[in-house]
């Protein structure tokens, strides 16, 4: 399987990749196919058509699947906020479970 794609989700601007579902960016192989194709092709459809199976189940349906990012990926996509002039962070907690809502690594 191929690992993944330089092309980004329109929604949350993840990576496409089909190796693993419960990651940001996962699309069935098909559409990962087709994208890829489309790349090498110039077609005249955007990249930014594209989403996620998780943007277009939360798009078209009203329903957000939960994903998994890593710590390390989770760091370094922080770290690199840090480093911008203009960055609007918003943290959004569940009040019923505010321990899990935040983040160990958050005020570093």
């Amino acid at each position: 399987m191929p690992p993944s794609t330089r092309a980004k989700c329109a929604g949350c601007g993840a990576p496409f990749q089909c190796n693993n579902s419960s990651l940001p960016g996962f699309v069935p192989i098909s559409l990962f196919e087709e994208v890829e194709n489309n790349a090498r092709k110039k077609l005249e459809r955007q990249r930014n058509d594209y989403m996620c199976r998780r943007c277009y189940l939360q798009k078209e349906f009203n329903f957000l699947l939960n994903v998994n990012v890593c710590p390390v990926d989770y760091q370094a996509l922080m770290g690199h906020l840090k480093l911008l002039q203009e960055a609007l962070i918003i943290l959004v907690v569940d009040m019923a479970d505010l321990e899990c809502s935040i983040h160990q690594d958050l005020p570093r």
